[in-house]
């Protein structure tokens, strides 16, 4: 069983942009249980993602989240820095995760909204 540490709204709901056509967008992260990388299983990008539409719902494994958040990934970025309010779920291991990229540089261009991980 996956554990989810961090979820949150993103899209056009985090930025107040919504219209009456407008979806809900969750984004989260999981860590996927160590025993799962024992075997011959050969494991691929696309296995480290649970995506679901009605809702819509991305989860990304830890591992691929870090991958992505290192390439500046924005997408990916983006339930780093929503407020606080729109996180929908979180555990100690989330809270960590928020806190850290607070400590990140940020981007003098966009007036500290945006970290600049590149």
């Amino acid at each position: 069983m996956n554990q989810i540490i961090l979820e949150g709204i993103v899209g056009s709901t985090a930025y107040g942009l919504t219209t009456p056509e407008s979806d809900i967008d969750k984004l989260g992260i999981y860590i996927q249980p160590t025993e799962d990388f024992y075997g011959l299983k050969l494991w691929t990008e696309k296995d480290f993602s649970i995506v679901t539409t009605n809702p819509d719902r991305t989860l990304h494994e830890l591992g691929k989240f870090c991958r992505l958040a290192l390439k500046c990934n924005p997408t990916i970025t983006e339930l780093l820095w929503i407020p606080e309010e729109l996180i929908t779920l979180h555990t100690p291991e989330g809270i960590l995760l928020r806190m850290m990229a607070k400590k990140l540089p940020v981007c003098p261009a966009c007036q500290g909204c945006v970290p600049r991980l590149c």
